[in-house]
C-alpha cells in the first residue's frame, strides 16, 4: 500500500483519538506522538496534513515552526474514520484484500510461476496491509488454500499444524490471468466459472438413469447439462462409473481396467489444469473394454455420454 495514504490513515485515526478538549484547544501535531519526529517526518506529516485539508478531512494552522502547527477533524474525517474501522472488520472486505494481496504479491515475485514463494514473505510485505492494519495470519493461510482449490495458485510445501495450510506457493496461469485482469478474485472466478447455455442430452431405450446404475439397472440415460460445465459433469459420470463396476457384466480384467481409468481421470479432473491427453487416453481405454466385453445398448450410451462430455469440453474422441 503507498507510503502517502498509509500515512493519511495514521493521522487521520491520530487526531480522531485526540479530538478538540474540553476548553477548545487543538491539539499540536508533535503531541500527537509518543516521541517527537524528527523535522523531516513533521515535514511530510505536516504536507500530508494539508493534503487532508484539501479534501475537507481536517482543519490545519501552522505557525512559524513544526511544534506550533496544531490540527482537528472535521465531521466528514471523522466519519472517513468511522467508515475505515467498520471496513476493516468486515470479514468479507477482509478476506478480498487476503485473495488479491496475495495474488499480486505473488505476481509481483514470479508472474510465470516458476520459483515458489513463502507466503509468510507475503506477511511481511506491504501488499498484506489493509487499511493501515496487517491482515490476520491465519486469515492468509486459508485465503491461500483457497486460492489452491479453485486453480489460481499451486502449493509447494504444506505442513500439518496449520491444517495443511501451503507454506509456499506460485501463480497457475489462471492465477497469473487473474492478476493481470482488471477483475479481483471473486468477479474473475466468477466470469471464468459461469455457466454456460444449458444443454440437454436423452438417449431412450426402457426407462432409468445412467447416474442411478445398480444391480437391477435399465438401459438407458437420461442427461441435463443444466450446469454448462462439462468437466463437473464428467467428474460425476466417472463417479458412477465407478459405482456401477459390478454391475456392467466385465470381467475380472475388464473390471480392472475400467476401474483404473476412471480413478486415473478422477484424479486428473481435480487438477488445476487436467492434461486432456491423459483424460482422453483413460476414457478411451474404458470405451474399449465396456464396448468389448459388455456390447450391450447400456455401453453404447455410456460410450455416446462420454464423448458428448469430451466433446464439450473441446476435447472431442474419435
Amino acid at each position: 500500500m503507498p507510503e502517502t495514504f498509509n500515512r493519511q490513515l495514521m493521522l487521520l485515526e491520530l487526531l480522531y483519538e485526540n479530538p478538540i478538549g474540553a476548553d477548545g484547544s487543538v491539539p499540536a501535531v508533535v503531541s500527537l506522538f509518543k516521541e517527537r519526529p524528527s523535522d523531516d517526518e513533521l515535514h511530510s506529516n505536516v504536507m500530508t496534513l494539508r493534503a487532508l485539508r484539501d479534501d475537507g478531512l481536517v482543519e490545519l494552522f501552522e505557525a512559524m515552526g513544526f511544534d506550533g502547527d496544531s490540527a482537528f477533524l472535521t465531521d466528514d474525517g471523522r466519519l472517513a474514520v468511522e467508515r475505515i474501522r467498520a471496513k476493516r472488520t468486515n470479514p468479507g472486505a477482509r478476506r478480498s484484500a487476503a485473495e488479491n494481496g496475495l495474488l499480486i504479491y505473488l505476481h509481483r515475485q514470479d508472474p510465470n510461476g516458476v520459483g515458489w514463494t513463502r507466503v509468510a514473505d507475503f506477511l511481511a510485505a506491504d501488499d498484506s496491509m489493509f487499511l493501515g492494519v496487517r491482515l490476520p495470519e491465519d486469515l492468509v493461510y486459508r485465503v491461500a488454500e483457497q486460492l489452491v482449490r479453485v486453480g489460481l495458485v499451486q502449493e509447494g510445501i504444506t505442513v500439518a499444524e496449520l491444517g495443511g495450510a501451503p507454506l509456499t506457493v506460485r501463480l497457475t496461469r489462471d492465477g497469473r490471468e487473474c492478476a493481470e485482469s482488471d477483475d479481483d478474485v471473486k468477479d474473475f472466478l466468477g466470469h471464468r466459472d459461469r455457466p454456460a447455455p444449458s444443454q440437454n442430452f436423452t438417449i431412450n431405450a426402457t426407462s432409468g438413469n445412467a447416474f442411478n446404475w445398480g444391480a437391477n439397472v435399465s438401459q438407458s440415460v437420461t442427461t441435463t447439462t443444466a450446469t454448462g460445465l462439462a468437466g463437473d459433469e464428467l467428474k460425476a459420470l466417472i463417479q458412477a462409473i465407478l459405482e456401477a463396476v459390478p454391475a456392467l457384466g466385465l470381467t475380472e480384467e475388464g473390471r480392472r481396467e475400467v476401474t483404473a481409468s476412471a480413478q486415473a481421470v478422477e484424479g486428473e479432473l481435480v487438477r488445476a489444469e487436467p492434461d486432456q491427453g491423459i483424460v482422453r487416453t483413460h476414457l478411451r481405454r474404458i470405451l474399449e473394454a465396456v464396448n468389448a466385453e459388455v456390447g450391450s445398448q447400456l455401453g453404447q450410451l455410456l460410450a455416446a455420454q462420454i464423448k458428448l462430455l469430451m466433446a464439450a469440453m473441446g476435447s472431442p474422441i474419435d
